[in-house]
């Protein structure tokens, strides 16, 4: 009996090797453990990681870099050799702002899922500012309608709390699992610090060994940029962090700095809203409230505008830094697991059609039964028919093995 690999419907991108880490460690089923291997078309310069989360085939690919333009690429490529792609989940880290449009407040880890997203750089530069063209912003405001079906369905009322509730104990196993790496692990509540908008990130103990704080006191330091809080001093300064309310696990509303003594893991909310997507790295808190007032924008990233137009988008990501001057990477693998466990969650209120469903539950059958064996065959190198005719063959048998032209993977019992 011979059964083509299953067309993927769903498809994971990501940029870094922190993110890329963190959503491997939460598929069901790693296909390569099975002996599967993806092919590729002739024109794809993607890596592929094949896998199942909650019964659906998926298909892993990492951005090369970040940005606009890799990410573009990227889904270009994917495109090319999955042409059956009917969402699209860009995951990972982003920016957040300190609060979203309900005002409530957002906490670094906690995960953002796009209503839509703003080309935050593409338009005309005056000497006020930059205008965005109005089409870029109509243009990826709009949902395909089955995407727009799963944000609705994960941010209703009903829906919500318990999906909140799902991704706190999937967290909760990934933290108490020895085998992940400490920077994944969750830092701690006392690096959790959000600074007033007013209060620069500079050389505080040592001012006068530096030329720019010296003579100027109300500005960040350029040469401050890659130096943490702890070593400048940021943070011993009266009034310069924001103290907020926060939600815990248990439900009673404390104050963040209650839970410092226990450092306490705070629960992980789901907040849905904009996300402003540009080709660089924010660390300004004027230009950040300036978007969250203006457009409501509570997620600062750079891949979503260059993969929006080409797959079937949405965008989870764990809030890693608050797009200020005092950004650094403390939380940046603890937010790509949270970003990795919500969508493993969110994947269960997602619907394949009824063919793809009937094809997952079959070889869904066959990997836990393991009576199959996964053969990789390029019918151009394998076989010597001329590519003309096997583009007028489809597919054929040839010794009790599934070949394909487009160089699928395929089982083989």
């Amino acid at each position: 009996m011979s059964l083509s690999l299953p067309k993927f419907q769903i498809a994971i991108l990501c940029a870094l090797n922190t993110e890329y880490t963190a959503i491997c460690n939460q598929l069901d089923q790693n296909l390569a453990d099975c002996g599967v291997v993806i092919a590729r078309s002739a024109s794809d310069r993607n890596a592929y990681t094949a896998g199942v989360i909650r019964g659906h085939p998926i298909i892993v690919a990492r951005i090369q870099d970040t940005g606009k333009s890799a990410a573009a690429l990227t889904a270009a490529n994917l495109s090319a050799t999955h042409k059956g792609i009917k969402l699209c989940i860009l995951m990972g880290i982003c920016a957040g702002a300190p609060r979203n449009a309900e005002n409530q407040p957002i906490f670094l880890g906690d995960v953002i899922i796009s209503t839509h997203v703003y080309n935050s750089d593409h338009g005309r530069l005056r000497d006020t500012g930059l205008e965005r063209y109005k089409e870029d912003i109509q243009q990826l405001s709009r949902l395909e309608r089955g995407i727009k079906a799963l944000v609705d369905k994960c941010s209703n009322d009903y829906d919500k709390p318990r999906i909140e509730e799902e991704v706190n104990n999937r967290v909760d196993r990934s933290m108490q699992d020895s085998k992940l790496p400490a920077r994944y692990k969750y830092p701690g509540v006392t690096e959790d610090r959000l600074f007033r908008p007013t209060h620069p990130h500079r050389h505080w103990e040592q001012e006068s060994k530096c030329k720019h704080c010296a003579v100027d006191v109300h500005s960040s330091c350029r040469f401050a940029s890659g130096i943490s809080c702890v070593e400048l001093g940021c943070g011993k300064i009266r009034n310069a962090l924001v103290s907020r309310m926060r939600r815990p696990g248990r439900g009673a509303v404390e104050l963040l700095d209650s839970l410092r003594s226990e450092n306490l893991r705070p629960s992980i909310q789901l907040h849905f809203g904009p996300l402003s997507s540009a080709d660089h790295v924010l660390r300004s808190s004027t230009l950040r409230d300036q978007q969250n007032i203006l457009d409501e924008v509570i997620g600062y990233e750079m891949e979503a505008a260059g993969i929006w137009d080409c797959l079937p988008t949405i965008v989870i990501k764990g809030v890693s830094d608050y797009a200020d001057a005092h950004k650094n990477k403390e939380f940046q693998g603890y937010a790509a697991v949270t970003s990795a466990a919500t969508v493993h969650t969110v994947l269960q209120h997602w619907h394949l059609d009824s063919e793809a469903a009937c094809t997952s539950k079959m070889h869904a059958k066959m990997v836990r039964s393991g009576k199959y064996k996964s053969y990789y065959l390029q019918a151009r190198n394998s076989v010597g028919r001329s590519g003309r005719e096997q583009a007028s063959n489809p597919s054929w048998q040839d010794g009790g093995k599934f070949f394909s032209p487009f160089r699928l993977s395929t089982y083989s019992i």
